[in-house]
């Protein structure tokens, strides 16, 4: 288990969360600035008049064990935000996440999410903890949703809780996600074949909107992989990605290898997702992650087996699958549903 007072360094595919410095004063002021994040309502990010009373105060609160602060940078290492773990309490194993705000251009996209992601990571399964909370304003609705999306519970209300700057008495909404949800919550916990044989853990994927097929080369839908490359295109920027496993179940319309199959996707259909290594969907030897999707969303008159290639199950940002699709539906005819879910 790791130390309770130690901050770490979490790396994931679009940002990089590290122990929170001195030096990254005017690193954090310039986030802030990109959008005036001080002038929202519901964050108490800092402004040019209390960055130094903030950081001050988040630095004793560290020094007294209650709180890890990090910085949240892209992978270049622009500083676009903060957060922190706070409320820590390691005689119960608990603690809060919270204290974030980003810079506008960070906002409404894949960072927040992947953020709270890499932290409960780090929470559950670094730090052994038996319950994290997270709490935000009442009149937060957009807030609600994402806390929401990772699969937290609404605990409840604390009522006239907080005065803001402004005179305003906040009703503060309070979540939480306990061990034994977290054990059991993600389908990114898996892990799968990549196509050189190696492990692959989805957990790469974490905090994404995903679209796992079943796919093959010489099937009449095969087509179909120049509408997943354009989603993919399309909204991989805000965190989205198709997932392709190559399966041979169906008319062995799937016979070649693995370096066959790349360069089939590569060079008809310019595709530039993940495709991982072939797999049987349905039998005994049916993947563990399929297996899974099957079951948590079953086709026509509860019927699990899935039917031909090109089945499609669409997954949360919290790693739960939320649709299935015929291998007759389009990619485009998902568009509005991942639209939804970003």
């Amino acid at each position: 288990m790791s130390d309770w007072r130690e901050a770490p360094t979490l790396v994931g595919k679009h940002v990089t969360l590290r122990p929170m410095l001195v030096q990254d004063r005017d690193a954090i002021l310039g986030a802030t600035a990109d959008g005036k994040a001080w002038e929202l309502f519901y964050t108490t990010a800092p402004g040019p008049d209390t960055i130094d009373h903030w950081m001050a105060r988040i630095f004793a609160e560290q020094d007294h064990g209650r709180t890890l602060p990090l910085v949240v940078s892209r992978l270049d290492g622009q500083v676009i935000g903060a957060t922190r773990f706070m409320r820590m309490n390691s005689h119960n194993r608990r603690l809060e996440i919270g204290g974030t705000f980003y810079a506008q251009s960070a906002r409404r996209s894949a960072v927040n999410t992947e953020t709270k992601r890499l932290m409960l990571t780090h929470a559950f399964e670094a730090l052994d903890c038996l319950c994290v909370q997270f709490r935000t304003d009442w009149l937060n609705r957009i807030s609600q949703a994402a806390i929401e999306r990772l699969g937290a519970k609404r605990d409840g209300v604390l009522r006239n809780h907080i005065v803001m700057r402004d005179g305003r008495v906040r009703d503060t909404v309070v979540y939480s996600i306990i061990a034994g949800e977290w054990q059991m919550s993600a389908i990114t916990k898996a892990s799968v074949k990549a196509a050189d044989g190696s492990t692959a853990n989805l957990t790469d994927y974490a905090g994404q909107v995903l679209l796992i097929v079943n796919t093959a080369s010489k099937c009449g839908f095969t087509p179909q992989y120049e509408g997943l490359e354009a989603l993919h295109r399309k909204y991989k920027d805000r965190g989205f990605e198709v997932l392709g496993f190559p399966c041979n179940q169906f008319g062995g319309q799937e016979p070649g290898d693995a370096a066959e199959i790349a360069n089939f996707c590569t060079l008809t259909y310019d595709v530039t997702f993940p495709v991982f290594a072939k797999i049987d969907v349905n039998g005994t030897n049916a993947d563990p992650l399929f297996e899974r999707l099957k079951s948590e969303a079953p086709g026509l008159l509860g019927s699990t087996s899935i039917k031909w290639n090109f089945t499609k199950f669409l997954i949360d940002r919290a790693g739960k699958t939320v649709s299935r699709y015929a291998p007759t539906t389009k990619p485009e005819d998902i568009e509005r549903d991942i639209e939804k879910l970003l």
